[in-house]
Order: structure tokens, then sequence, then C-alpha cells
């Protein structure tokens, strides 16, 4: 049984808290916090469970929930749950956010496994996976009553994750310099000039291939890794295209987005999905960019665009061109 906590049945239904550490068949150990609760708090079944697992972002970078979900699952089986609970009634969740490794700056993001039991181990479908529409997540929080992520990290003893949040409710990291976020992508594009665009598993919109820039990486090698992680394919980033100021908003940092010339993608079925991390992709015609990507990565996908037929980098602020005035 884990030592941090241990579910326990009330009249309410399972309410427990605890940190689950497993072996992440990528190698290592992982940990996620997790919370139960009565799956249907407003029900008549006792019985049916809601596992919820956050995601932590001390986590080594690979070693995510989504990428092991039969073996966590199975952890919180064998080490957490009382014997009595059965597999199949059982519920699972998985929370993202500013405490975890996927997109520490965006929103709070909940999404829903529908995992199956062979009689042994849990048997996972990524594509049965559902990402929780933002008002459903917060009625499900609020009816089961579920801590935030650090609060429920402290109760139990353990160190919290630093907040990199500007929402009036963050703590901001101290440094004697200024922090910002960096992420790194990079345009492709199929031999008729349609743009690649990919649906992240953790995000309800598309984005064009990239991410986050680690420490101590440029973004050049940025943009090479994810590309290689996210598609399976192997790019040597070509001319820089577009470098954009992102100010701070309600539910991102400030920082910088800077785009490299990919190429052309000549046949798609070079292209192997990491199917932890994506769910689907896309070749995207200019002129309909906008119904798949949200209005400032729109912009950003036509600047450079823009600045591949130009031969000549262009610089942006919030997707704007420097010195434009943004529309009303």
């Amino acid at each position: 049984m884990n030592d941090t906590a241990t579910a326990r049945q009330d009249p309410t239904g399972y309410a427990a808290a605890a940190v689950l550490r497993w072996a992440h068949r990528r190698g290592g150990e992982a940990h996620c916090l997790l919370q139960l609760r009565r799956a249907d708090a407003d029900g008549d079944d006792p019985d049916v469970l809601a596992v919820v697992a956050s995601e932590l972002r001390d986590n080594p970078r690979g070693h995510g929930l989504t990428a092991d979900v039969p073996d966590w699952a199975g952890a919180v089986l064998g080490q957490v749950l009382p014997r009595s609970v059965a597999p199949e009634r059982i519920r699972w969740w998985v929370r993202h956010g500013w405490y975890s490794t996927y997109d520490p700056a965006g929103p709070e993001t909940l999404t829903e496994l529908q995992l199956g039991w062979d009689g042994h181990r849990f048997v996972d479908d990524v594509h049965r996976h559902r990402l929780v529409p933002v008002a459903q997540a917060r009625e499900l929080a609020a009816r089961w009553r579920l801590e935030p992520v650090d609060v429920a990290l402290a109760a139990l003893g353990q160190p919290a994750p630093r907040r990199f949040g500007t929402d009036g409710r963050s703590d901001l990291v101290a440094a004697p310099l200024p922090r910002r976020r960096i992420a790194a992508a990079m345009l492709l594009t199929d031999p008729a000039g349609a743009m690649l665009v990919v649906e992240p598993t953790y995000k309800q919109e598309f984005e064009i291939p990239g991410g986050v820039v680690e420490d101590d990486e440029s973004p050049r090698t940025g943009a090479a890794r994810e590309v290689a992680e996210e598609l399976g394919i192997t790019r040597t980033p070509g001319a820089l295209l577009v470098i954009d100021h992102v100010p701070a908003a309600r539910r991102r940092t400030e920082g910088l987005v800077v785009v490299f010339d990919g190429g052309h993608v000549d046949d798609p079925a070079t292209l192997v999905l990491a199917r932890d991390e994506l769910r689907s992709y896309a070749f995207v015609t200019p002129d309909r960019l906008g119904e798949y990507l949200p209005a400032l990565q729109t912009r950003r996908a036509l600047a450079a665009l823009r600045a591949r037929g130009q031969g000549a980098a262009i610089y942006l602020e919030d997707g704007h061109p420097a010195g434009e005035t943004p529309p009303v």
C-alpha cells in the first residue's frame, strides 16, 4: 500500500490524496498526484470511483502520464486502492496545467480516459481519450471538491511546483533577471503549399509543430527535437522566418516564439505521430488556417508563409508586425 495515503470510504464515498510513484515504461521512476472521489457525487452508486491524476512538472521529460497510462493505472490499483474496488468500477481522469510537463504556461485541462481491463492489466486506447470542455471541467472540480495541485501537495507534506503564471493569484519566482518562456516551431508544408498543423491530446485547438525550448537548449535545437518527437521525422531547421514576442495574458506568461523553415513534406505517410502527445494532423491551405488555429497562431503562421516567400525574417509582437496598430 502506498505510504503517502490510502483510499478510504465514508458516507460521501471515497476520498483520498496520494503521490503515486511507479516505474515508467520509458525508464526510471515517475510520479503524479492522485485525488480520489466518488465518480458521481450526486448519485446513488458509492462504488464507482473517480481517479484524477495530475502530472507534475519535476518528472523527467517524456515521463508524462499519457505516455504510460496502463502502468500508472495498474500502480494505482496495486498500491493505493482497497482490494474491494473492481477495475471496471473506476473512471480515470488526467489533469494538465501550470504544474505539469505539457504547456506549463497554458490553461488547466481535464481529460477523461477510457481504459479497458483484460483481466490482468489495463488497456489504453488513446483515440478514446476525451478532452473535457472547460465549463464541464470546472463543474466536476467543484462537485468533487478537488483541491488545487499545490494545496493538495502541501497537505501531503510534498514540495509544490513553482508557479510562473501572471493571473494575479500566482506566485512569481523571484529571480535576479526576467524569465521568459521560449517556444520554437517549424513551418512544414506539402508540395502544394498547404501548412502542416497538429492536434495535441491535451488541448482543444490545433497548433504549428513545435514546443517549449528546454533549459540549456537553443531554439533551433528545440525545434528539431520537437518535430522529431512529435512527427517521427528528422529535419534540420532552415531559415529563421518569425520571431514573435507574446505578451502575458490571463492564461499564459510572456514569451518569445521562434519559427524556422522546415521545408516540404512530400509524403505524409512518413509522419509517425507520438500518440501520447498528438491526436491528429492536417495539411491546411492558408485561407483556412483560421478554422484550425487560434487567432494569434493564425497571424504567426501567415507571417511565416510571407517570410518564406520574401526570403526575409519578420519580427512580430502578439502576431502583428512591429509598429502595426492591431485591429480593435
